[in-house]
């Protein structure tokens, strides 16, 4: 199905902290009309779909079974509490993994112990916002504990066992369900059991610096691949911390190039067991070498978009 143009940018119509109010056009087969939707971006409807927020969706494991991380909050709109995964917003600069872990203890006093899949950016409720979130999948431990919440957050965590959530279902109170958290639940009953995703679809992080060229190239492919090797090329290298990306976009693209830029992707977990990280310097200079002749099968198993985090040198804006 083709897309549907917008006639053009986004006009702001409100001016808070948060979340604003913005109207467009869309283009019908009756014509242009007005479309109003709420936003946390400063400019939507241009660059890559970047998530604002995450979704937790973690277990705790138990000496009889594993119990799912459940939160009641308080949520002004609906006028009472909500039944949904433990969730915030992304802070500048911030993985979706990063991010659910910080969101996580300060919510429950629980700590993210293991992350087994990320999604990319999903839509929450696209015909009134263009809000979205990465939902991550993992396992936590500790005790749960209200000692971490905001003076303004009204939330009280809890743990539950597939026999309670059956419960919860075939006997709903007063509280308004979250739709992300309604359909898992069905679906941890369907399968008859609280489970992960599998560990194919893991997820692991890396980061890339790159030159203006390169940068182009990636635009070009929608954000969705890198660009194949030159002759003199026989190894893609992505690294596997943002810290050592920085070194070599600032100290290396800018002097070759005039401008460096750190691009941050996903890549299933499950490809990279071909690749075992290389040290080549200290600690932090770890890198996977990819032959240039699977960087096509590389680029198949990036997850989501390849977001540009950091822009050194040069006068060109970056290309996000």
């Amino acid at each position: 199905m083709d897309q549907i143009p917008f006639s053009g940018p986004a006009k702001r119509l409100t001016d808070h902290r948060f979340l604003n109010l913005f109207t467009t056009e869309i283009h019908t087969k009756d014509g242009l009309h007005p479309w109003i939707f709420a936003s946390r971006k400063t400019e939507p409807m241009s660059g890559p779909f970047r998530p604002d927020a995450v979704v937790l969706i973690v277990v705790v494991a138990g000496a009889d079974e594993p119990r799912l991380v459940v939160t009641r909050e308080f949520r002004g709109p609906l006028g009472r509490y909500e039944l949904a995964f433990p969730a915030g917003l992304l802070d500048e600069g911030e993985t979706p993994a990063v991010a659910a872990a910080r969101e996580l203890f300060e919510e429950t006093g629980l700590t993210l112990s293991k992350v087994v899949h990320v999604s990319p950016a999903v839509s929450s409720s696209a015909g009134m916002t263009d809000e979205s979130a990465c939902l991550v999948y993992g396992e936590a431990t500790g005790t749960i504990s209200k000692a971490h919440l905001e003076e303004h957050e009204d939330i009280e965590a809890r743990l539950m066992t597939l026999a309670e959530i059956r419960n919860l279902i075939q006997n709903p109170q007063v509280d308004i369900f979250s739709v992300r958290f309604y359909a898992t639940l069905i679906g941890f009953l369907t399968a008859g059991k609280i489970a992960l995703p599998p560990a194919a679809l893991s997820l692991t992080t890396l980061y890339r610096p790159v030159g203006p060229e390169e940068l182009k190239l990636i635009k070009e492919s929608g954000y969705r691949s890198f660009p194949p090797r030159l002759p003199e090329q026989p190894i893609f290298y992505p690294v596997l911390n943002e810290e050592y990306a920085v070194q070599i976009a600032r100290d290396w693209n800018v002097r070759q190039s005039g401008a460096g830029f750190v691009a941050r992707f996903q890549v299933r977990s499950e490809l990279l067991a071909k690749y075992p990280p290389k040290t080549v310097g200290a600690k932090i200079h770890s890198e996977i070498w990819v032959p240039a002749e699977d960087l096509t099968e590389f680029n198949r198993n990036i997850v989501g978009l390849i977001e540009v985090t950091a822009k050194f040198g040069g006068d060109r804006p970056a290309a996000n």
